[in-house]
């Protein structure tokens, strides 16, 4: 079952929390005060764990990649404001 619980950080800002399951999964995804999401991050026991995602405002991917145990694993990609890819980094 999917619990969601939203708050809004005192600058207007949105954060809303997912806890996936009985698995100790839990989702954060934090958005933009026009409603686009601006982070999603995933955790697993209270640790980074699983994809992290960042977007520019206009609804770009600005940062994507992974954590294991809230350190960074993979590839890590960062893009510019119309989507080019400017900076790659393997961990």
């Amino acid at each position: 079952m999917k619990k969601k619980i939203t708050r809004y950080r005192s600058n207007g800002i949105k954060v809303t929390k997912f806890d996936i399951g009985d698995n100790n999964y839990d989702k954060t995804m934090v958005f933009y005060k026009n409603g686009k999401p601006k982070q999603e991050k995933n955790y697993k026991n209270g640790s980074l764990n699983g994809n992290l995602i960042s977007y520019w405002e206009n609804g770009n991917v600005h940062t994507r990649g992974q954590y294991r145990k809230n350190y960074r694993v993979g590839t890590w990609e960062t893009y510019d404001k119309k989507g080019k890819l400017v900076h790659s980094e393997q961990y």
